[in-house]
């Protein structure tokens, strides 16, 4: 069986692992420092296959993530994904306000740039929020809901 994911689900897909990644990667920290006093058991593998609606709520909430994915090359590539309000944003460069750390974040846009929900980058509208997928300093991938 074959299962099609349009390329908002393959983002939030991203995202979700994102998020996965980074409260593991919190947790082995915590259990590290000695951040538990009693021994636990090991909690029981999460099926590979949760329907992607399960996923969702935990993609709308992360903001920022590395995520290590397999191109369509076999080879294994690191992309970034940021959640924020768009403060800046012409057809060459794109600024996001993060609401965890209040920073500013700011990607390049080229011509292999794909943005979904409005025309172009030039056109994502400042004060509403926006994700950007990026490679390298450079978005691969913008998303903003249409108005």
């Amino acid at each position: 069986m074959s299962i099609k994911l349009s390329l908002k689900q393959k983002i939030v897909g991203v995202v979700v692992a994102g998020a996965v990644v980074l409260g593991a990667g919190g947790a082995v920290a915590w259990a590290q420092t000695g951040g538990g006093s009693s021994p636990s058991t090991a909690a029981p593998a999460q099926s590979a296959d949760v329907p992607a609606r399960a996923l969702r709520p935990l993609a709308r909430r992360a903001v920022h993530g590395d995520v290590v994915v397999k191109a369509k090359d076999g080879s294994y590539v690191t992309v970034t994904f940021d959640r924020g309000t768009v403060t800046a944003a012409s057809a060459t460069s794109v600024t996001l306000q993060r609401p965890d750390t209040n920073q500013p974040v700011t990607v390049a846009v080229d011509a292999n740039t794909k943005v979904h929900g409005v025309t172009s980058a030039a056109d994502l509208q400042v004060g509403k929020e926006a994700v950007v997928v990026s490679r390298s300093g450079t978005a691969t991938q913008i998303l903003q809901r249409a108005s």
